[in-house]
C-alpha cells in the first residue's frame, strides 16, 4: 500500500513562520527536525505532525527547504499558487478535493489567519 503524504503547500503554510528569516536557509535533516519539534506546540504544527509523523513532515520540510520555497515568497507563489499574503480569498486552496483525506481535516482557519512570526 503506498504511503499517503501530506499536501506540501500545507507543509509549506503550517512551517513557513518556523523556517523564515535564517531558518530559509537550514539543509541539515538534524536540524530540520529540531525546528519542527521546538514548534510542535502550535497547533498547525502539531495537527499537521499527529497526522502525518514527524519523520514525513521532516522529508517534505527538506525537500522544499532545498528548493528555496522558504526563503523566497516569489518561488513559494511560483509553486503554490495562492499562498502569498494578498487577500484571504487567494490564499485558500482552491480544490480541497485535491488534498489527501489526512490533510482535509487540518484547521485551514489557523493556517492562514496566522502571519509567520520574525525573529
Amino acid at each position: 500500500m503506498a504511503k499517503n503524504l501530506p499536501d506540501e503547500r500545507v507543509v509549506y503554510l503550517s512551517l513557513r513562520g518556523t523556517f523564515s528569516g535564517t531558518n530559509a536557509h537550514t539543509r541539515r535533516s538534524k536540524v530540520i527536525r529540531k525546528l519542527i519539534e521546538k514548534h510542535q506546540h502550535d497547533d498547525v504544527v502539531s495537527d499537521l505532525v499527529w497526522e502525518h509523523g514527524i519523520d514525513d513532515i521532516c522529508t517534505l520540510a527538506r525537500v522544499l527547504l532545498h528548493e528555496g520555497i522558504f526563503s523566497s515568497v516569489r518561488t513559494a507563489e511560483r509553486r503554490f499558487p495562492g499562498v502569498s499574503d494578498g487577500p484571504e480569498e487567494s490564499r485558500t486552496p482552491k480544490l480541497l478535493s485535491d488534498l489527501c483525506g489526512r490533510c482535509k481535516k487540518i484547521d485551514f482557519d489557523k493556517i492562514f489567519c496566522t502571519q509567520p512570526e520574525s525573529g
